[in-house]
C-alpha cells in the first residue's frame, strides 16, 4: 500500500512539474511576443486634427471612388488618386473639390490603363502614372493630353518625379535582378535606365522578403533627398538627389522574418513596411504592418529624424483613433493623409502635432 501511495505521489508530482513547465513556457513565449525586438521603443504622444475628406458615397458619378491603388499630393496641395476600379486618375483641389479626371479608362492604348498602381507629378503640372500590367510609364498633362508612354522591362511598384521628364522607379524586386531603384530620362528613347541605386540586402531572410511579392517605398523631401525602404527587411536608406548614399536607418525593433511554407510553396510575411513619408522635412514616418500569433493585424507608426536618422518614437494606429490605413502621404504644409476602404473608399487629411515623448 505504501509503495502504491509513493507511486501515485511520484506520478502526481511529475504531472505538477510538467504543468508548471508548460505555464512557464507560455509566459516566456508571451513575454517574447510582446517585447519582441523591443530595443528601446519610445511611445509618442501625437495629436491628429481632421481637416478634409476626399471622396464620399454621395458624390457625383465621376467623383465616386471605386478603389484607391495610390495617391499623391503636389506642391499646391492638390491631391491625385488612382481609381483602379475605373482605371483613371482623379484630381482634387486642396479643399477636396474634384477638378478633373485624367486618363481614358481601361486598355493598352495611349492614356489607357489596366493596372495603374503609382503616380507622381512635376512642377509643370504633368502626372506620371505607372501600370503594373501594361508595364508602362504614362505622362499626361493638365489638359488630359498624353505626352509620352514609356515601356518598362520590369513590373513597377513606385514612381517619383525628380524633375520634368526625369523619374525614379522602384519595382517589385521578385521580378528582376540588381539594384532596386532605376532612374529614367524620359526625353531619351533608350529603354535603359540612366543609373540604378538601392542595392538588395544579402542573405536568405532578405531574399524571402524580396520573393514575397511585396515592394518597398520611395519618397523625397524638399531638399531633393531621396528615401527608399524595403518591405522586408526593415531598412530605410537616405540618398542624395544623384543617388549617392547618405545613411541607413535600422528598425527600433526586430520583426518576424518571412516563412516559406513548403506544402503551399507560399511565403508568409508577418510584418513589413507598408508606408513611408516625410513630414516637414524633419521627420521620417514609417507605417509598419505586423501580424501576431492569432493572425490579427495591427499597424505602428515609427518616427525618425530625417537629418541624422535617429529614432524618435512610435505610436500605434489604434492609439491615434484611426481605422486600418493602407497608404500615407504628406504635403509641404505639414499635413498628413491616409486612405481608408471602410465604409467606402476615401482619403482623410489631418494636421499633426507631436506633443511629447512618454516613456
Amino acid at each position: 500500500m505504501n509503495n502504491s501511495k509513493i507511486k501515485y505521489r511520484l506520478i502526481f508530482s511529475m504531472i505538477v512539474i510538467v504543468i508548471i513547465l508548460i505555464v512557464m513556457s507560455m509566459l516566456l513565449i508571451t513575454k517574447v511576443f510582446h517585447t519582441q525586438g523591443n530595443k528601446n521603443v519610445n511611445k509618442l504622444n501625437i495629436d491628429l486634427t481632421f481637416e478634409k475628406q476626399f471622396g464620399s458615397p454621395n458624390d457625383s458619378e465621376n467623383d465616386l471612388i471605386g478603389l484607391i491603388s495610390a495617391f499623391h499630393v503636389n506642391q499646391k496641395q492638390q491631391l491625385f488618386l488612382i481609381d483602379d476600379a475605373f482605371k483613371h486618375v482623379k484630381k482634387y483641389s486642396k479643399d477636396g473639390k474634384l477638378l478633373s479626371v485624367l486618363g481614358y479608362g481601361p486598355g493598352k492604348g495611349p492614356g489607357e490603363f489596366n493596372g495603374p498602381n503609382g503616380l507622381s507629378s512635376d512642377s509643370l503640372g504633368n502626372i506620371y502614372v505607372i501600370d503594373k500590367i501594361n508595364l508602362t510609364i504614362t505622362i499626361i498633362n493638365d489638359q488630359n493630353e498624353v505626352i509620352k508612354t514609356k515601356s518598362l522591362k520590369f513590373i513597377p511598384a513606385q514612381i517619383m518625379c525628380i524633375k520634368p521628364m526625369v523619374v525614379d522607379v522602384l519595382g517589385f524586386p521578385s521580378f528582376y535582378k540588381g539594384n532596386i531603384v532605376h532612374r529614367f530620362n524620359l526625353e531619351e528613347n533608350s529603354e535603359d535606365s540612366v543609373f540604378t541605386y538601392f542595392p538588395r540586402m544579402k542573405g536568405k531572410e532578405a531574399e524571402l522578403g524580396y520573393m514575397s511579392g511585396n515592394s518597398g517605398r520611395l519618397v523625397k523631401d524638399r531638399e531633393k533627398n531621396i528615401y527608399v525602404s524595403n518591405f522586408f527587411p526593415y531598412q530605410i536608406t537616405k540618398y542624395s538627389n544623384d543617388g549617392k548614399k547618405i545613411f541607413d536607418i535600422k528598425s527600433p525593433r526586430d520583426i518576424p522574418i518571412p516563412i516559406l511554407e513548403i506544402k503551399s510553396n507560399h511565403i508568409k510575411t508577418s510584418a513589413g513596411i507598408r508606408g513611408l513619408s516625410i513630414l516637414n522635412d524633419k521627420n521620417i514616418i514609417i507605417v509598419l504592418y505586423t501580424e501576431n500569433s492569432e493572425s490579427s493585424t495591427k499597424q505602428l507608426f515609427d518616427f525618425f529624424n530625417s537629418k541624422d536618422g535617429s529614432y524618435i518614437g512610435s505610436i500605434s494606429c489604434n492609439m491615434l483613433g484611426l481605422e486600418k490605413v493602407r497608404f500615407i502621404n504628406t504635403d509641404l504644409m505639414g499635413n498628413i493623409y491616409f486612405d481608408f476602404l471602410d465604409p467606402y473608399p476615401h482619403i482623410k487629411k489631418f494636421s499633426i502635432k507631436i506633443k511629447h515623448l512618454s516613456n
